[in-house]
């Protein structure tokens, strides 16, 4: 399965690196929680974020995309407290991320044609975009390509797969018409 995803990675200069040892697994989920931790600390990149959380059914039937509680995979009951809780507060360059989004289009479609849970983990990798973009010492990209065992590597996009152990709600999706152009 591993093996014929990593084939959907097709465009040039593109490819999957799988992390499958525990080590690795680990050191990636520490990562992403020093990550996070970051990410929360900058008021303007967790405020950009928070502008794609649709906390409300307004919400995702006005805009038809974005992250609800419904599909994060949590328990019933986090998804139940969640909505009670009030809510908390380039041309090369955009090449790459057009071929990295279609290259994830591919390996997310196949998933779902054979009963795979797919789900971005992308802090990381966002994390370190920021870093650049802001001039920061160079700290996420490096352990990216650390944890991976491959310098020079730049993530576009980290995420988990799995088979799910309860059926997941379908993420609000905007209707052909509205994205036609």
């Amino acid at each position: 399965m591993l093996g014929a995803l990593g084939r959907l990675a097709d465009e040039p200069g593109m490819a999957v690196a799988w992390l499958t040892g525990e080590e690795e697994r680990r050191c990636f989920g520490d990562l992403t929680i020093q990550v996070t931790e970051a990410f929360i600390a900058d008021h303007e990149q967790s405020e950009a974020a928070f502008g794609w959380f649709r906390g409300t059914w307004h919400d995702v039937q006005r805009h038809r995309d974005g992250l609800t509680l419904d599909v994060q995979g949590l328990s019933p009951l986090m998804t139940t407290l969640g909505k009670l809780l009030p809510a908390s507060s380039r041309e090369q360059g955009d090449r790459f991320w057009l071929r990295a989004g279609r290259v994830w289009q591919r390996l997310h479609l196949w998933g779902t044609a054979h009963g795979l849970a797919m789900q971005p983990l992308d802090q990381a990798p966002i994390r370190a975009e920021r870093e650049a973009q802001l001039g920061f010492e160079p700290r996420i990209r490096p352990a990216l390509a650390e944890v991976v065992g491959e310098r020079g590597w730049r993530a576009a996009l980290a995420f988990r797969l799995g088979y799910p152990t309860r059926a997941a709600a379908l993420s609000p999706r905007r209707g052909v018409q509205e994205v036609l152009t």
